[in-house]
């Protein structure tokens, strides 16, 4: 057996040139075959393509590297998930002692606590995924430079810490190590042969697992190039970094397909403007999006023209509102602070399903599936207005720092039983995460949306993240991890959320908006690349503080050389391939959503000599952007309450207030009789206002007081208006007050 190379050229689209080759070199066999694409979009296309042809009989296995690398057992124990990972390392962080890495933690931290421990794991996870693409550990490292290796010590360490997270993980029965693939069991005698088929950068895993076995197994290699630049790639198909790394770019009519725009949001209705010149784009426009921050832009601009838009690359379950439910929990567990409680009172179900519990005699027990209870059509929306501006009216009169303090000054009689109903549900939940997270925060949530019907196909990325949480909590309750403060426990749970993706709903006649590594596999012949900036196109590796890119060409691994030679391949493919019968569209912007300034991508200026000076002025020229700013309109029809005839405002009004009504009789309206204020945040001081009635409610106690207003003695007026102040302070903010107000 051997490994061999074939080229497809590059004249046509690589889905239709793969399966043509393979259907000719598949025809008639029998044996069972492993074809190795980049993607699971690719994977799918051409399973769907083979399958549709009657003259394959042998059983194809059509799959991405990272699958494909699961037919090699080299391990008792299953490969450790990213949350054990995090776990095992933040857990292995937080308990060793500092002393013994002292050439990686120099300087002791300030706070050796969770939450520190999960944001320090970051480079060392990094550093142990970077190794595995070589199935290397940190002591093969070790072992593979030498005594004269200048940082060896602290990779010394870095081998300790690997060792101690290891045994974490294999308590559990998982691992994280690599195990050297000669000394691995291969189960790939069931395949005869296998294909890599477009695939410009295989995992030097995968590499060597097949180099391997090509004794055994006839290796392909179906490479998207012409067969006369068969030097310009390595035995595996990979572009050489001396042959593509410069490789000149033609970009056919530049000054019109080159598109520049200011921001995302530009960058968006410059796609919608191409789009909207066909009348069904379906099969004949496909997008590749280089920049997260123009998705949400973009779907929104194809929404426009009435286009659906769908990314299988997922999204982080982040996005999702039950992530930010428990983020508002999160603030209040490690706060404790009144403002705290009023954002978690400003979600729509949590002081729904408060209001319910108190005042509709809702059955209190929540339900065990969050898609099976129906929801509730009885409105709350009088009483969650009423409720916000009583919990307004009680931050601006008391300023409490705190939900302990707040819970205090709620049980007078100036504020409705509903405003402490709310903060007393707000304090039972805080004492229950403390007594036990794992076990009450599912029945919180269940509670929080037991007013709510769930749809199992409308909510997937919201069912997902709550079985994902729920997964999570499991791992939890058998780790150390449970028996640390609960927002430690909510720290990590929001880390691990954000590192987890999760697919929307795929709506009907979608237009897909792809990655960069299915540029190749996408077949229509009219191509939009929307995030054309450096650090994007070529993608940037982020540098790690261990394993900086001269290391990691020593070892094989992928460097941003690597990549700069594989994008340039990229581009080179989708531009030859659309060269007769198609068409390409670059994007880029001159700024990020926050407003940084975003640099061109380098291989716009990988063109001939004499094209460069155009090229430049036309890319770094300034922007006119497309953005149009509509005439100011209404978003929402204010319906205002009518005002009681015989309201003390018609028979009394203050001189303040009256210098208001003057000013914008409609902005009185909404502050003294909707009560409708600024939302300002907690205060620790008075403010103006708040203090000149403060002054003069002592003034009007000393007028009040027969026995001290006619007092002509300055000492005794003195110690009586010092005694009101604090008489006043003590009944508005209670004993604790802040350092301003104790002033």
């Amino acid at each position: 057996m051997s490994t061999c190379r074939h080229f497809l050229g590059w004249n046509e689209a690589l889905l239709d040139l793969a399966s043509s080759f393979l259907s000719k070199e598949l025809s008639g066999k029998s044996e069972k075959t492993l074809i190795v694409v980049p993607s699971k979009q690719a994977s799918r296309k051409l399973r769907q393509r083979l399958r549709n042809n009657s003259k394959i009989r042998n059983r194809i296995v059509v799959e991405t590297p990272e699958k494909a690398l699961e037919f090699f057992h080299g391990s008792s124990f299953k490969p450790a998930s990213s949350n054990e990972k995090l776990l095992a390392w933040t857990l292995t962080l937080k308990n060793i002692e500092l002393d013994k890495i002292r050439n990686i933690f120099p300087i002791t931290p300030k706070e050796k606590s969770t939450s520190w421990a999960i944001r320090t794991s970051k480079p060392f996870i990094s550093l142990k995924n970077s190794l595995s693409e070589g199935a290397l550990n940190i002591s093969d490292v070790i072992h593979n430079t030498g005594e004269d290796f200048i940082d060896l010590p602290r990779w010394h360490e870095l081998e300790l810490l690997e060792k101690e997270v290891e045994s974490l993980l294999n308590q559990n029965d998982s691992t994280h190590l690599s195990k050297p693939l000669q000394k691995a069991k291969i189960s790939f005698d069931d395949f005869e042969e296998i294909y890599l088929v477009g695939l410009p950068d295989p995992p030097k895993l995968l590499t060597s697992a097949l180099d391997h076995i090509s004794d055994d197994h006839k290796i392909n290699i179906v490479i998207y190039a012409p067969e006369d630049r068969h030097d310009s790639f390595d035995m595996w198909g990979k572009p050489t970094i001396n042959e593509w790394s410069n490789h000149k770019i033609n970009i056919p009519d530049s000054e019109n397909l080159i598109h520049i725009g200011l921001g995302p949001g530009d960058q968006a209705q410059k796609v919608k403007c191409i789009i909207s010149g066909y009348s069904d784009p379906q099969g004949i426009v496909g997008i590749i999006n280089n920049d997260t921050e123009i998705l949400e832009p973009l779907n929104s601009e194809l929404k426009k023209i009435k286009l659906n838009s769908y990314n299988p690359s997922g999204e982080s379950c982040a996005s999702n509102e039950l992530y930010a439910t428990i983020s508002l929990f999160y603030d209040l567990v490690i706060s404790g602070s009144f403002e705290s409680s009023i954002e978690l009172l400003k979600n729509p179900d949590i002081i729904d399903s408060i209001i319910s519990k108190y005042h509709q005699n809702v059955d209190e027990t929540p339900q065990l599936d969050l898609f099976t209870k129906s929801s509730n059509n009885d409105s709350n929306d009088s009483k969650i207005a009423d409720a916000l501006t009583s919990l307004n009216l009680l931050k601006e009169k008391h300023l409490p720092t705190s939900l302990n303090k707040a819970l205090k000054f709620s049980s007078k009689k100036d504020y409705p039983e509903l405003t402490q109903n709310l903060l007393e549900q707000l304090h039972e939940w805080m004492i229950q995460l403390s007594e036990d997270l794992n076990e009450n925060l599912p029945i919180i949530l269940q509670f929080i949306y037991s007013n709510r019907h769930f749809d199992s196909e409308d909510d997937r990325e919201f069912n997902f993240t709550a079985k994902h949480l729920m997964s999570l909590l499991e791992e939890m309750r058998t780790s150390a991890l449970s028996s640390m403060s609960p927002g430690d426990q909510l720290d990590f749970i929001l880390t691990s959320l954000r590192n987890e993706i999760t697919q929307k709903k795929r709506e009907a006649d979608s237009l897909e908006i792809q990655g960069w590594l299915e540029a190749l596999w996408d077949e229509n012949p009219h191509l939009i690349i929307t995030g054309m900036n450096e650090g994007n196109i070529p993608f940037r590796i982020e540098g790690n503080i261990f394993l900086p890119d001269s290391m990691k060409k020593n070892f094989g691994l992928r460097t941003n050389d690597s990549i700069l030679a594989r994008d340039n391949y990229i581009l080179n493919s989708i531009l030859n391939c659309r060269k007769q019968n198609g068409r390409v569209d670059l994007l880029l912007g001159k700024k990020s959503m926050e407003g940084n300034p975003l640099k061109p991508s380098r291989l716009l200026f990988q063109c001939e000599d004499n094209e460069l000076a155009d090229r430049a002025l036309n890319v770094c020229s300034k922007v006119d952007s497309s953005v149009v700013i509509h005439p100011w309109t209404l978003a929402w029809k204010l319906k205002p309450r009518e005002v009681d005839k015989n309201a003390k405002i018609f028979t009394e009004i203050a001189v303040t207030k009256f210098k208001d009504f003057l000013s914008c009789p409609f902005r009185f309206y909404l502050n003294n009789i909707m009560d409708m204020n600024d939302n300002q945040i907690a205060g620790m001081e008075m403010n103006p206002r708040q203090f000149g009635n403060f002054v003069h409610s002592v003034l009007e106690d000393f007028g009040n007081n027969e026995s001290i207003k006619d007092s002509t003695e300055e000492g005794e007026i003195i110690k009586y208006l010092e005694s009101r102040v604090d008489a006043r302070c003590y009944t508005l903010f209670g004993s604790n007050v802040t350092v301003p107000l104790a002033y």
